[in-house]
């Protein structure tokens, strides 16, 4: 697989790619953080797919999960890759914010001078303001904002009590995550920007500012993994499936309720959603609430693929 980074554009070829140069078809998807074990997940079931298909994939990602100059530079470097492969498709989520639309526009420009189809992962983009237009095949991705319904459901929270909540300032997802939740529960919770709180030390800090705290709920996976040690004590509630999450489900710890998204489907239904020319169509892939009495259980076993517990 060649992967690529933000900043420099570089692509890694091996002997076979220099055989086929021209030849071989390829795939490229536009990820965020290639730290996160969300987005490796998401990349690996892309490559399995796209090499299923008999075309090469090509992993770019951002420099963080907020970095839309960076993936702007990425989308603006494919003009380069197809001077070496036969570009098929481009898979990306996007980074942008209300008013910012220069990696769709970048992307669009691919489809308007090449036909190179895109489709969007994991963020959904407002289909009325994106310059995509004909060339968006799909949005493959989470139902964030029934997600977040889900979460308050399973997790049975009460409609009061002292909750706290974290999402990412940037992030589409975690905001209708939230929004889903608040629905669900009746009421909007105190609500921490996860710049605030990215380690052990700065979570102790907001803690001390509330009295009583009894539930904490994270939107995104990545910061609760980052600042795990200091939820002791805590119910914890969170999105996304990690390591140190399960064992600490397994062994009673915090840790009480995770939203799991299939991520292998994920990034399997993204090549799909490439060769198909519907237009415009949304894909939502399911997600499962796991807790400490379902976590070994047969619902549970497609979003685990990537983990082993003792």
């Amino acid at each position: 697989m060649a992967m690529l980074m933000a900043v420099p554009f570089l692509v890694s070829c091996s002997d076979d790619d220099e055989d086929n140069g021209f030849k071989q078809g390829a795939v490229v998807a536009i990820l965020k953080n290639s730290n996160i074990d969300y987005w490796q997940q998401i990349a690996s079931a892309i490559e399995s797919e796209c090499l299923a298909k008999g075309v090469k994939p090509i992993i770019a990602y951002n420099n963080n999960d907020a970095d839309a100059d960076g993936q702007l530079a990425v989308a603006a470097g494919i003009d380069r890759l197809e001077d070496y492969y036969n570009i098929k498709g481009i898979i990306v989520a996007p980074v942008y914010t209300e008013d910012d639309h220069r990696v769709e526009q970048t992307l669009s420009g691919y489809y308007e001078d090449d036909n190179i189809p895109v489709v969007i992962i994991d963020s959904p983009i407002d289909q009325q303001k994106s310059p995509l237009k004909s060339s968006y095949r799909a949005y493959v991705g989470t139902d964030n904002k029934e997600a977040g319904k889900i979460l308050a459901q399973k997790a049975g929270l009460k409609t009061s009590g002292s909750i706290l909540s974290a999402r990412v300032q940037a992030s589409v997802p975690t905001v209708l995550r939230y929004q889903g939740f608040s629905e669900a529960l009746g009421r909007e919770v105190p609500l921490w920007l996860t710049a605030d709180i990215e380690t052990p030390e700065t979570m102790k800090s907001e803690f001390s500012k509330y009295d009583g705290i009894t539930d904490v709920v994270f939107f995104n996976g990545s910061i609760c993994n980052s600042v795990l040690p200091a939820l002791e004590g805590k119910n914890v509630y969170t999105f996304d499936v990690y390591k140190p999450f399960l064992e600490n489900l397994q062994t009673g710890g915090c840790i009480k309720g995770i939203i799991a998204q299939n991520t292998f489907e994920m990034g399997r239904q993204a090549v799909l959603a490439l060769f198909d020319n519907t237009v415009g169509r949304t894909v939502y892939i399911p997600t499962v609430y796991i807790n400490k009495d379902n976590l070994n259980s047969a619902e549970v076993a497609p979003f685990m693929k990537y983990y082993e517990l003792k």
